[in-house]
């Protein structure tokens, strides 16, 4: 299983971790639903599925990250990093509404 998914996507931390990821969905699943006709392949399946959603993920993430620190922070504005590194927890911060963006003036 994991030389295949080495051999698909040519990198091996990738491919271990989305394997650890589908052999942890099949232990939590497979009780429950019965073990598919195919193991193996239900396997390899979920493992590669798991490894191109990271990859999408990460590619947005490094497509959006100049954005954000391309950005200057007004002293008025409250950016959700801020929030984040104040001391309050994710959850608590779900209740805070974002700021619409205001157009500065010159």
């Amino acid at each position: 299983m994991l030389a295949s998914l080495i051999g698909y996507f040519g990198d091996f931390d990738l491919a271990e971790e989305a394997a650890a990821e589908a052999f942890a969905i099949a232990a939590q699943r497979w009780p429950s639903d019965g073990r598919p006709g195919n193991p193996g392949a239900w396997l390899v399946t979920t493992a590669r599925h798991r490894a191109i959603d990271r990859l999408r993920r990460d590619r947005v993430l490094a497509a959006k990250l100049p954005l954000l620190a391309a950005e200057p922070a007004g002293e008025d504005d409250v950016t959700e990093p801020a929030i984040l590194m104040s001391g309050l927890s994710s959850s608590s911060c779900a209740a805070i509404p974002r700021s619409r963006s205001r157009p500065r003036s010159p």
